[in-house]
């Protein structure tokens, strides 16, 4: 009975992703400069995620935006937002970015989910999705607070962990282009409600959980 030839060993691959012979290997996985970049300052992603704070106002039929830019000013609402979200990871999509010169102050640490690089010299991580984005942001200090737009509002409530919703419910019906996604159905827990209102507006400040 002939012996058995040895196994042959697997095909080197080269930097280009190709076996040695030429054939199609595989590429391990790497991450975006910008996540690389995040690792490196802020060490290995903590394997139990901590609980996702969304932060909101939106208008009794779910508008939130209108050309770019929130369709009231509510003074009260946006020193509250502000108040939040100093000092913390913020998370937000391109035009929330580009419209907030915030975001990159009083100690907010940004990522940002955009198809385009950012302006030279932002201080932000840049992330093409917001499974990518929250990556980056579990591996930095602080809480995590999603700010927008609709698009990430519509993930953030569609995954399978804890939630904190602080909802500033504007009573009124407004026209827009931007929705938050319908929250009512789901199994909140309300932790603290507060009324307020202004020459303009009556309105509520909601925060809910989801365990």
């Amino acid at each position: 009975m002939a012996a058995k030839k040895p196994a042959a060993p697997p095909p080197a691959i080269r930097q280009d992703g190709m076996a040695a012979d030429g054939a199609r290997g595989r590429r391990p996985w790497q991450p975006s400069c910008s996540l690389a970049f995040a690792a490196a300052l802020c060490g290995p992603v903590a394997l139990d995620p901590r609980p996702l704070n969304l932060i909101v106002s939106c208008s009794e039929n779910r508008v939130i935006g209108r050309g770019g830019h929130l369709p009231w000013r509510i003074p009260e609402d946006w020193a509250f937002f502000q108040r939040q979200t100093r000092g913390q990871i913020v998370v937000l999509g391109r035009v929330c970015f580009d419209t907030w010169p915030g975001a990159q102050r009083d100690g907010r640490r940004a990522v940002v989910v955009t198809a385009h690089p950012l302006p030279p010299g932002a201080r932000a991580v840049a992330t093409g999705t917001f499974p990518q984005a929250l990556r980056a942001a579990e591996g930095l200090p602080g809480e995590i607070y999603l700010c927008g737009g609709q698009r990430i509002y519509e993930e953030a409530l569609a995954l399978p962990r804890p939630l904190r919703l602080y909802l500033t419910l504007v009573h009124a019906e407004v026209e827009g282009d931007r929705y938050f996604p319908e929250w009512r159905h789901l199994p909140w827990r309300e932790a603290a409600r507060r009324e307020g209102r202004d020459e303009h507006f009556r309105y509520t400040f909601l925060t809910l959980e989801r365990l």
